[in-house]
């Protein structure tokens, strides 16, 4: 086609007519199916429109092959997704302290129990199940595990192992429940971004830092607290010195929420000190402030085209904001904070005790605080 002929034959092709009777058809077969659901019928249902030129072509497929995805989605389903969110909030560190203060607790009350029934045999098993629901409620008396693992001011200066043993022991079921859902809550990214080794240190020295806080507000009582909570709230503090040094205080509400459950735990539950928690808070601060990075503005990752690579997970790079890299340490290495607690440990012989001391306690329990022979003897009587 010559000159100006090509333009005419571009536009030459007919055009194709609207089928509306067709699309009136489909759009009846959409309502009645949509009707058929309404009523009950539901071995038919319409979930996909496909436009092909100009008709309008609806598929219709057995209900039993896609689930309802509306508003009305039901209860299993819900726990469901509720419970995978949790299971990708957790993290290897994270996992191993949950199973350890399980275990602990699955052996504080069989160990209690157990105690219970060598010296009270006349209620067995008779009151089994009373005594069984008291040691879950935390009502009964402490059994010879828990007694050779709690912290108690007066015994914990010859038996320097409670101020770290005490941390995994717990009143109750509901301590345990409320203190693992605040731990699984915790962020992740203390975890992932900080590292694992700082995220279990400041869990341990929250534990101990927290039983010395209390031993110094409660020097002269005989009570027998558990601060399963001092660690916890070591790392909520870790989690808030962290987000002051990426001046992200947006987040701090989290922090105060969380701790304000703490706290009210303390002055609900008999035997959980809200000192502990305090002092394992302020623990974590210090942690955060010697061990945790700094966060500078990187040039590269604030290009919009950047090549740089951003190795930093979701939830971390959500915290930093954007443009935000963290330096590669604090101010002091981890390692040598564990070097000079292992250094200030070995010099001391009572403190050289202590991991074995720990091994006798949990295969001879009671031996620490005289119980296992008072449990023998109440037996043979």
């Amino acid at each position: 086609v010559g000159g100006g002929g090509w333009f005419a034959a571009a536009f030459s092709t007919p055009i194709r007519p609207v089928n509306r009777c067709s699309i009136n058809a489909s759009r009846k077969s959409f309502a009645s199916s949509t009707r058929d659901y309404e009523r009950g019928d539901t071995s038919l249902i319409t979930f996909r429109e496909r436009r092909h030129e100009s008709d309008l072509q609806v598929n219709l497929i057995p209900l039993q092959a896609r689930q309802w995805e509306g508003d009305d989605i039901r209860w299993v389903q819900k726990i469901r997704r509720r419970l995978s969110v949790r299971a990708n909030n957790l993290t290897p560190a994270k996992t191993t302290l949950i199973v350890l203060n399980t275990l602990f607790f699955v052996y504080q009350v069989v160990n209690a129990v157990d105690y219970l029934r060598r010296r009270h045999p006349e209620y067995w098993p008779g009151q089994a199940l009373a005594m069984i629901g008291d040691v879950l409620m935390g009502t009964s008396i402490l059994g010879p595990f828990s007694a050779d693992f709690v912290h108690e001011p007066k015994r914990s200066r010859i038996q320097p192992h409670r101020y770290l043993t005490s941390g995994f022991l717990h009143v109750n079921l509901i301590h345990l429940l409320v203190n693992m859902s605040l731990l699984q809550k915790s962020p992740k990214w203390l975890e992932t971004g900080l590292g694992w080794k700082l995220f279990v240190s400041t869990f341990l020295f929250g534990i101990v830092s927290g039983n010395v806080w209390d031993s110094w507000s409660t020097l002269d009582t005989t009570t027998m607290p558990h601060f399963a909570g001092g660690g916890i709230c070591a790392l909520y503090g870790l989690f808030f010195c962290s987000i002051i040094k990426m001046g992200n205080s947006s987040m701090g509400i989290r922090v105060f929420k969380s701790m304000g459950i703490m706290l009210m735990l303390g002055i609900l539950i008999p035997n959980v000190s809200n000192a502990a928690h305090i002092g394992g808070f302020l623990g974590g601060i210090l942690m955060g402030i010697l061990c945790c990075p700094n966060y500078r503005k990187s040039y590269s990752l604030s290009r919009k085209n950047s090549l740089e690579v951003d190795f930093a997970d979701r939830e971390y790079r959500l915290a930093m904001g954007f443009g935000k890299v963290p330096s590669r340490r604090g101010l002091v290495p981890l390692s040598l904070l564990w070097v000079v607690a292992i250094i200030a440990l070995a010099s001391n012989p009572l403190y050289r005790k202590m991991p074995m001391n720990i091994y006798r306690g949990l295969l001879e329990p009671g031996i620490h605080s005289n119980m296992r022979h008072i449990s023998v003897s109440s037996a043979t009587l």
